[in-house]
């Protein structure tokens, strides 16, 4: 309750100061003091993987399972067409 806030200063460009000044010390006070990194997708997709390494194996051992046993069933015919 008794925090009491300070008004955040105008920039009001002073005498003789061009107004292009201003305008890049306040950018110079908006940039971070560190680089900031950017995200690490192939990190990331690992780390998936590797979390659902379980899932991925069965879900591909049932897909493989389904294949063979649809093509168990499909047969080829070919024929040669023989003209006489």
């Amino acid at each position: 309750m008794g925090q009491h806030h300070q008004p955040i200063p105008a920039l009001k460009p002073t005498a003789g100061e061009p107004i292009e000044e201003v305008l890049a010390s306040k950018d110079d006070e908006d940039k971070p003091a560190y680089d900031a990194q950017g995200f690490d997708y192939g990190k990331y997709v690992i780390s998936l993987f590797a979390r659902n390494f379980y899932n991925f194996k069965m879900a591909a051992l049932t897909m493989a399972f389904a294949i063979n046993f649809l093509l168990l069933f499909y047969r080829v015919n070919s024929y040669i067409l023989v003209r006489l």
